[in-house]
């Protein structure tokens, strides 16, 4: 059994109930919401990386949102423990923002660091410093 995955009550999902040469499928849902994903060498080193920028390509579909969702959270737990606001989380796309946003607030089993995309963060610091920057009234974001 993979690790961080427990077992419960077995849910039948029964598609041989009317058919007895058909083999039964028992499907089991974990207890454990936050279950650690297996990470290859590659990824645990970028998870591991620490004190220099590093800049990770990889393909679609090749573990990278995984790989981000891991290195926050170790840096969230892990034995040179942040704090929440000490982590900031930035992305080109609101939906991989919100992928990255939730999976790690299952990880961490309740609210996680800022999550959002560049335009949205460096806004945000516009409305924030308006008065700084001088500008005639609060912004406004024309697209």
């Amino acid at each position: 059994m993979a690790p961080g995955i427990t077992t419960a009550a077995p849910v039948a999902v029964d598609a041989a109930a009317d058919n007895p040469t058909l083999p039964r499928l028992n499907l089991v849902r974990s207890r454990t919401l936050a279950s650690i994903p297996s990470l290859d060498a590659q990824q645990r080193a970028v998870v591991a990386h620490r004190g220099t920028p590093l800049l990770v390509l990889a393909g679609p579909g090749t573990g990278k949102t995984t790989t981000l969702v891991e290195a926050m959270v170790d840096r969230l737990v892990g034995p040179d423990r942040c704090e929440l606001d000490q982590v900031l989380g930035l992305t080109f796309a609101r939906k991989a923002a919100q992928e990255w946003r939730d999976r790690v607030a299952i990880r961490l089993g309740g609210a996680g660091p800022q999550v959002s995309t560049f335009h949205s963060y460096a806004f945000a610091l516009v409305r924030k410093h308006a008065d700084t920057l001088r500008l005639q009234g609060p912004p406004r974001l024309l697209a």
